[in-house]
């Protein structure tokens, strides 16, 4: 295994991590991302199933072995017991992830390594260069709006509260702001307590703030990231748009904390080079 990315996307971890994460070996806040991006990664996917299966066969063959040291028991017996222990852990949660796989997948996978809006929709979405958000009905980007078309009959016939809000943020992708908040508050009426409705919706409202710089939106697009906030303060796309909303109304101290803020959580990827980025230039602002 090498430890390098693979090119299955900007996002993706490395082989050392997943190899760590199957023996059980990858905790806490990283464990948590590492799920998240599994649910919307096929390629990692097969690739902690393959980990799993090759695993598995390696631990049979230790215990089979009629060659092993026996005069080390304990070892060889403990040995495959902690590391079954993890594999059976990773096993469950692999599962729970592909049966349990987020309406957002579909949209996670059509966009890519592209980026289609400057704000960061939850669902773990690959960084990308910014590209012009679709605007006046353009048949562009024809595999999203292909979701977003699968996304909008399941609404009408009666879906699930996770559908609409996968809804929304396709809206928000397509630039169909109007479209956009009007879903997501609906979902928020109805799962009030969950933190990624409030950051998608508070999403929406700051894109059409930037496009139409209505101060009401950006009121209520503060609102809704700091209610996101309060419900989970580790996601990093509610800090990553509270840093865009705050530069952007001019409250440089504030936006330079919540850059921060965002990094104390995501110091590595891609998305943290911009947030390093958009930081610096509040501190040395170009003049022209």
């Amino acid at each position: 295994m090498t430890d390098s990315a693979h090119g299955a996307g900007p996002a993706c971890t490395t082989d050392e991590v997943l190899a760590k994460y199957v023996e059980g070996h990858v905790t806490g806040d990283q464990r948590v991302r590492l799920e998240a991006h599994l649910a919307s990664c096929d390629y990692c996917c097969m690739l902690v199933a393959e980990l799993l299966h090759t695993a598995d066969d390696l631990d049979a063959d230790t215990v089979d072995d009629p060659r092993a040291d026996e005069s080390r028991p304990v070892q060889r017996k403990a040995g495959p017991l902690i590391v079954v222990g993890g594999l059976l852990a990773a096993a469950a949660i692999l599962l729970f992830v592909n049966v349990q796989r987020s309406p957002l997948a579909p949209l996670v996978s059509a966009v890519g390594g592209e980026r289609l809006t400057i704000v960061r929709p939850t669902g773990g979405f690959h960084y990308g260069p910014l590209r012009s958000t679709l605007r006046g009905g353009s048949t562009d980007h024809l595999t999203l709006r292909a979701a977003e078309a699968e996304l909008r009959e399941r609404t009408t016939a009666g879906s699930s509260v996770d559908e609409r809000h996968a809804l929304g943020v396709a809206q928000l992708l397509l630039g169909n702001e109007a479209d956009s908040v009007r879903t997501l508050q609906a979902v928020v009426a109805d799962a009030p307590d969950t933190a990624a409705h409030h950051a998608d919706l508070g999403a929406a409202r700051l894109s059409r703030f930037l496009q139409e710089g209505r101060t009401e939106d950006a009121d209520a697009a503060l609102a809704s990231l700091d209610r996101a906030l309060a419900l989970d303060s580790h996601l990093p796309e509610v800090q990553f748009n509270r840093a865009l909303l705050l530069a952007a109304l001019g409250r440089r101290d504030e936006a330079i904390a919540a850059w921060d803020a965002y990094l104390a959580l995501d110091a590595d990827s891609a998305w943290a080079e911009e947030a390093r980025r958009q930081r610096q230039l509040l501190i040395v602002p170009s003049f022209r």
